[in-house]
């Protein structure tokens, strides 16, 4: 979305929302970006949530010894990603990389127990085993839309499931994922405060 909106790494410009004939634009839009574009109901308020993209999303972290990436596994001396690294390498690969099978994936540092990932559409939450034989779990529920987690508990995780507990009448023609219609930074806002 950043790289359609904004322009590649190293070729930044100011974020125009406008349609454009470019490679990254059009990729966006066939994956998702028309349905994310309508779900807006006022421009400010994707300029808003990309402008919080851009400075404050991470492509990976970890919490309580679990690394959570949006698609890969990063390498196990991996930092964070800088701008300079994607602009280098051309991708990101913790943003698009589909791993097919458990040879995809890095082992993970030492410390960590597991991984969770998205970007990887399932009909299920799925299970793989790296091959440090620590789970990686795949979460991206796709189309099928629905809230999902991952309990971890002593006993090992869980994997939880619910349907939309409201739906949004405003957005019929919308896909499901996306009728809540709240901006990201509105909904960081309120759980700061």
């Amino acid at each position: 979305m950043i790289n359609a909106l904004c322009g590649l790494p190293g070729a930044r410009h100011a974020l125009d929302p406008t349609p454009r004939d470019t490679p990254e634009w059009q990729r966006w839009l066939r994956n998702g970006g028309q349905a994310t574009l309508a779900s807006y109901a006022r421009k400010q308020d994707l300029i808003r949530d990309v402008e919080w993209l851009m400075t404050q999303s991470k492509r990976w972290f970890v919490r309580d010894r679990w690394l959570y990436s949006h698609a890969t596994r990063p390498h196990p001396t991996q930092q964070p990603i800088t701008e300079a690294q994607r602009t280098a390498t051309g991708a990101d690969l913790l943003l698009w990389d589909r791993p097919t099978s458990s040879s995809n994936l890095y082992e993970l540092r030492e410390e960590l127990i597991g991984s969770v990932h998205g970007h990887t559409p399932r009909a299920q939450p799925e299970r793989l085993l790296g091959p440090d034989r620590k789970p990686a779990w795949f979460m991206d529920l796709g189309k099928h839309a629905r809230d999902i987690a991952i309990h971890h508990s002593v006993t090992g995780p869980h994997v939880l499931t619910a349907p939309p507990l409201v739906q949004d009448t405003r957005a019929q023609s919308r896909p499901a994922a996306l009728r809540l219609g709240a901006s990201l930074s509105t909904l960081f806002k309120q759980r700061s405060t």
